[in-house]
């Protein structure tokens, strides 16, 4: 009898990733080691993710074709504001601040606003839920 499973760290990786999404308010979360097997996937970054059970952070992605209709090769507004938030600015908040003024259903960037009124400096986030 052949056993099947899918055991080991990727797939818990991808578990703990299929969590993320509740905690972020996305609906994909696919990470940087992934993407590198693609290489005209349109994304827009989530942000460095230290997942239950590693030490280590995992860029994180949101696959835009997942938030926009139709779907967009670039979202440049956004990626000008996580850099200032990856760069640890202080501008992120205002840029971040703005993007959720236009953009009131967007989830993640009221993710990454109500973290920087909290105090959050840059993008790692740490998770400490499956």
């Amino acid at each position: 009898m052949f056993d099947y499973r899918a055991l080991g760290d990727p797939v818990n990786t991808a578990a703990r990733l299929e969590g993320a999404n509740k905690y972020l308010g996305t609906t994909v979360c696919v990470s940087q080691a992934t993407l590198d097997g693609v290489a005209d996937a349109a994304t827009r970054a989530i942000g460095r993710l230290v997942v239950k059970g590693k030490t280590q952070a995992l860029l994180v992605h949101e696959p835009l074709a997942a938030t926009t209709q139709p779907p967009a090769t670039r979202d440049t507004a956004y990626d000008a504001a996580f850099e200032q938030l990856q760069n640890g600015s202080p501008q992120a908040q205002a840029a971040f601040e703005s993007l959720a003024r236009e953009r009131a259903g967007d989830t993640l960037v009221a993710f990454h606003l109500a973290r920087l009124r909290a105090g959050a400096v840059d993008d790692q986030i740490k998770l400490d839920e499956k």
